[in-house]
């Protein structure tokens, strides 16, 4: 027999937030026509603070899995992408390094 845990846990839902950023961003990235090894920078605006702490949290994975030397808060002007990630609005912007 065999247990298993399904509460979700904070860490857990900023995990998936995380990963639903790095999904978008990815997207970005492709949508853009950039190679798996060019360098970006990511700028961000998120209204929902368990998002900002799941970007926060999750920083270092999160420019590591889409290439980012930079991610900053700051994301505006008409090339930054109104995104839905869980329950709140994200705005992404990306540019090539």
């Amino acid at each position: 027999q065999i247990a298993l845990d399904t509460r979700l846990t904070d860490e857990l839902r900023k995990e998936g937030l995380a990963r639903d950023v790095v999904r978008h961003i990815q997207q970005l990235r492709k949508d853009s026509g950039l190679e798996i090894s060019d360098r970006v920078d990511v700028t961000y605006n998120a209204e929902r603070e368990d998002l900002l702490e799941a970007i926060e949290t999750w920083r270092s994975y999160i420019m590591g899995e889409v290439q980012a030397d930079v991610l900053v808060s700051g994301a505006s002007g008409p090339e930054a992408k109104d995104l839905s990630v869980g329950d709140g609005a994200l705005k992404l912007s990306i540019r090539r390094k």
